[in-house]
């Protein structure tokens, strides 16, 4: 008598028209900073999965046969866009419409046109512009900037709740506590990094120029547009020309590239030496990441170009 009426209570529990949880949807992030808002908004319903890890570089990333089996099986992928993720283009073009949200593309974002590598003449400074310009000829690099990384979140949560009805509130109050939080984020770091805005310093990857532009800051030049394509002996020798010429205070290096060219640069001056961590790999993944990497980008710039 037991049994059969646990197993009726069972039957009515699966019967049509009964509320049954619904599984979040599988979700996999390209990068480190695009998983963990993504990992916030998702906060307390699912987990998305990501897929480039380690310190391997979105810029050259090559798809491994697992990589593909996961995208295949996932109902949503969160990336940047193909100006950063470019082995990811063919690969969503070949799954079903829609399964890829480029966030570039994301309303509220602001987008920068792409700066030339070297020394940056005054008009890359300038950015009253408009969106006209191509995808592919702006940077990237889009989540440096606090504004974006709100953008993003409300972007993703808008696209969560259209595949996973009963977690819409979840996913939009979510998104609303990450943006209010990185207000106060942005401010904390505004108000820190204000004093050095006068201060000079280059970077071997041009990656730093959405945080530049939310906080004041200027780099006077880079090593490299794409950290792939080494520079050559007469770009290195008109970066060290410039910063002994204009007294740059510091030279910044990144976590996956080798800083060989920067000790050569670096050689015979007074400029002090630091380390952007531009996405996070010394990080934990996570809902906390993208808050810790605005932070310690910010450190980092305190810590080198304090006098």
């Amino acid at each position: 008598m037991r049994l059969t009426h646990r197993l009726a209570c069972l039957l009515l529990i699966l019967a049509p028209g009964r509320a049954v949880a619904a599984e979040s949807p599988n979700v996999v992030a390209s990068i480190r900073p695009i998983h963990a808002i993504a990992a916030a908004v998702m906060e307390g319903r699912g987990e998305p999965a990501l897929l480039i890890e380690g310190a391997a570089s979105p810029h050259a990333y090559q798809m491994r046969p697992a990589d593909a089996a996961r995208l295949e099986a996932a109902d949503l992928v969160f990336w940047v866009g193909p100006a950063l993720e470019l082995f990811l283009t063919d690969a969503l073009d070949a799954l079903a419409a829609g399964k890829g949200l480029a966030l570039m593309d994301a309303e509220g974002m602001r987008l920068l046109p792409n700066r030339v590598a070297g020394p940056f003449a005054a008009e890359d400074h300038d950015h009253d512009h408009d969106h006209s310009h191509d995808p592919l000829e702006m940077d990237s690099h889009v989540w440096l900037a606090p504004a974006n990384g709100r953008a993003m979140a409300r972007a993703m949560a808008g696209r969560l709740a259209a595949l996973d009805p009963e977690g819409a509130s979840l996913y939009a109050a979510n998104a609303e506590r990450l943006a209010r939080r990185l207000d106060a984020l942005e401010a904390e770091i505004a108000a820190r990094l204000a004093p050095l805005r006068d201060r000079r310093f280059v970077v071997f990857h041009d990656a730093t120029q959405y945080f530049e532009d939310a906080f004041g800051l200027e780099a006077a030049a880079s090593l490299t547009l794409n950290p792939a394509r080494q520079p050559g002996a007469k770009r290195v020798a008109e970066i060290r020309r410039l910063i002994a010429e204009t007294g740059t205070a510091c030279i910044f290096s990144e976590p996956q590239f080798p800083p060989r060219l920067l000790d050569v640069i670096a050689e015979g001056s007074e400029v002090k030496r630091g380390m952007l961590d531009v996405v996070g790999v010394e990080l934990t993944p996570g809902p906390e990441h993208y808050p810790q990497l605005l932070l310690a980008m910010a450190d980092a710039m305190q810590a080198c170009l304090s006098e």
